[in-house]
């Protein structure tokens, strides 16, 4: 569940519920406001304001705009470029859930990306017979590892270039 449905059914868990229900509820809910740094208001606030957010790469930058087409459920999102930051049209629910969510998934990516280096190096042997590849990997990723090499296409290097002609 995204963050906007859960703040508001907690929210309406906290107007509406029984009396240990709603009180339960009503501490989540000035929790998960604290968290992401809204207010009740922001719940009901409809206006929508310019939101930046700030991306290093490419690929940070099309996360961004995936993110706030799959928080907006839009294909085609708008939004202005400004040197390495990204200006959307949002409320203030819909920046914080895009906020979150970049955050996560850029570092989810981050992540992956350095399991699909190891298993680039593990499939296509690229390190000295003597040294591996680096930390020892935990068994989890040792299976994610052998997994990605398993869906690896073959890179074939020409024997002219090995100094290997026949």
């Amino acid at each position: 569940m995204d963050i906007i449905e859960r703040l508001k059914k907690v929210r309406a868990l906290s107007e509406r519920g029984i009396e240990g229900e709603r009180k339960s509820a009503e501490r989540m809910l000035d929790a998960l406001l604290r968290k992401y740094g809204l207010t009740e208001s922001d719940l009901i606030d409809r206006e929508k304001r310019e939101c930046s957010f700030i991306y290093g790469n490419k690929w940070e930058r099309d996360l961004l705009i995936q993110i706030v087409g799959c928080v907006l459920n839009e294909g085609t999102v708008t939004c202005w470029r400004k040197k390495k930051r990204l200006i959307f049209k949002l409320t203030k629910l819909e920046q914080a859930e895009i906020g979150m969510r970049y955050n996560l998934y850029r570092k989810a990516i981050k992540n992956d990306l350095h399991l699909f280096f190891r298993a680039f190096y593990v499939k296509h042997h690229i390190f000295a017979s003597s040294a591996g590849v680096g930390e020892t990997p935990s068994a989890k990723e040792i299976a994610r590892i052998v997994a990605m090499t398993r869906s690896m296409g073959n890179v074939v290097i020409p024997r002219a270039l090995l100094g290997n002609e026949e």
